[in-house]
């Protein structure tokens, strides 16, 4: 078995199933998709390199020229990262499975490197004038994309979650409150009544954890929902991208981004407009940073998002310094 022999193997088998996540579940097809990307850029380094590398290859010398490479190929700090440690996993993979008895890439230097990216969040201003805008005459597509970002904003979920939401996925159930009212029978009097509300709310399980969430329908969502009849319809996320960036365009959202951003080793500032960086992943950070943003507690927020830890729900609220100083100074009195 070589190491080559061994990743065309591996590929294959996380297509098909036969082989699993340490959960015992199916590999999601954008991370088995991810993988095979990974692994094509794997092979281009070889052939660069006029080599093709077994277990016993892949050493120090192998990672510094390795990443070298990547970095020459214009890729961001990120992407580097990802690449390194698709490789380590398949490698961790291969010694398990009693083929790899190499253990120079347990080196702790051998990592692959991640830093925090600035992403953007569309603020409720943002968000209404993002509902403002006018698709009369465009392609059905462009309603679509938009009803399916706006789902994605008020449940927070993934895209690969919400497209499978169905009629049997909607609950309710009837909330009955106690609650003070003027007494008309006896002026300037308050007497108790039973109120009672309807309390609408989805069941998604998430497609790349397992987690179960519950998450509690606004009007707004629920109005789209019915729209489809409860069956949002599936756009590739290429198409979403491309139309919601379009609408974000049409609606003005034209604020001045600047972003640090690594490729080739080098950093440099970049400058956008905000709508050239919304995609389909900023409606769940919208949606959980406008949850933040409206005093919501932190593991309430997780409840309804699914994360797992505070530290990895912090990484979706990219709310900016003054509207944090807004929510402090409305919460607390200490600043007086």
């Amino acid at each position: 078995m070589t190491l080559s022999k061994y990743i065309d193997i591996y590929v294959k088998e996380i297509f098909s199933g036969a082989r699993q996540t340490e959960k015992g579940t199916n590999f999601a097809h954008g991370t088995a998709k991810a993988i095979k990307e990974s692994m094509t850029v794997w092979k281009a380094f070889q052939y660069d390199m006029k080599k093709v590398y077994d277990f016993d290859d892949i050493d120090m010398p192998l990672y510094y020229k390795y990443t070298e490479w990547l970095k020459g190929r214009d890729y961001c700090v990120n992407t580097v990262g990802k690449h390194i440690k698709t490789l380590k996993a398949i490698l961790r993979c291969a010694e398990s499975g009693g083929y790899n008895q190499s253990q120079k890439f347990k080196d702790k230097r051998f990592k692959g490197t991640r830093i925090e990216v600035d992403s953007i969040y569309l603020t409720k201003e943002d968000l209404k004038k993002f509902c403002a805008v006018d698709l009369s005459g465009l392609p059905v597509g462009y309603q679509q994309a938009r009803d399916i970002f706006l789902v994605g904003c008020w449940t927070t979920q993934r895209v690969s979650d919400y497209n499978n939401i169905s009629k049997d996925s909607i609950q309710s159930y009837i909330k009955k409150m106690i609650v003070d009212v003027p007494d008309p029978e006896n002026p300037g009097q308050m007497k108790s009544v039973i109120q009672e509300r309807e309390v609408t709310y989805i069941n998604i399980r998430q497609h790349k954890t397992g987690a179960k969430v519950a998450v509690p329908v606004s009007s707004e969502c629920k109005a789209i929902l019915e729209k489809y009849n409860f069956q949002m319809p599936h756009l590739a996320d290429q198409v979403i991208n491309r139309y919601i960036k379009d609408i974000g365009k049409m609606a003005d959202i034209n604020d001045i981004v600047e972003l640090e951003e690594t490729k080739g080793g080098t950093i440099k500032m970049q400058r956008y407009k905000k709508w050239q960086l919304i995609h389909s992943h900023t409606a769940r950070r919208t949606g959980a940073t406008l949850m933040y943003l409206a005093g919501m507690d932190v593991y309430d927020i997780m409840k309804i998002t699914g994360h797992s830890t505070p530290v990895m729900l912090k990484k979706y609220i990219k709310a900016d310094q003054l509207e944090v100083v807004d929510k402090i100074i409305d919460k607390y009195n200490y600043f007086d």
